[in-house]
């Protein structure tokens, strides 16, 4: 009897396991996601001030992609940062939140490989292993390395 039971134990723990992985919690779960000393204010000017200087490229206005909160959601805890790979032709989503005091969250959320809007990978989600590992790499290299230098600077 005792054997049914831990076997039923274990069956359960290994199907909610398997479902965590696939029904992740969360607007992001599987966003990519960098801890920047310094405050939440601080790090929308430093990007702001990255694009306008044209280090970090917004994607081109025919999109209508902003960066910032959805002003029609009062639970939208998240700005919304929106960069462009002019090369590629690709558009990065990504977003700031407040963490602590300090401390901001930079997520890499997903990517959208081609000038038509809806075609979006989710980073650490629709992206093979090596694709994965290639665009986070680029994302640091393109984005989040501009944006730590400049907060070194300040």
């Amino acid at each position: 009897m005792k054997r049914i039971i831990y076997l039923i134990i274990f069956s359960i723990f290994i199907l909610l396991n398997f479902t965590s992985c696939i029904f992740s919690a969360g607007s992001y779960s599987d966003a990519e996601r960098y801890n920047l000393n310094i405050p939440y204010k601080d790090l929308v000017i430093i990007i702001k001030q990255l694009k306008a200087d044209s280090i970090l490229i917004s994607p081109p206005d025919t999109f209508a992609l902003e960066d910032g909160n959805d002003t029609s959601d009062i639970y939208d805890y998240w700005y919304h940062l929106y960069f462009y790979y002019p090369k590629e032709k690709e558009i990065i989503h990504s977003w700031i939140r407040l963490d602590s005091r300090n401390i901001t969250t930079l997520a890499f959320v997903g990517i959208n490989k081609s000038l038509r809007l809806g075609d979006w990978k989710r980073i650490n989600r629709n992206l093979s292993r090596k694709e994965n590992e290639q665009e986070i790499d680029k994302f640091k290299k393109r984005i989040l390395n501009k944006i730590i230098i400049k907060i070194a600077q300040q």
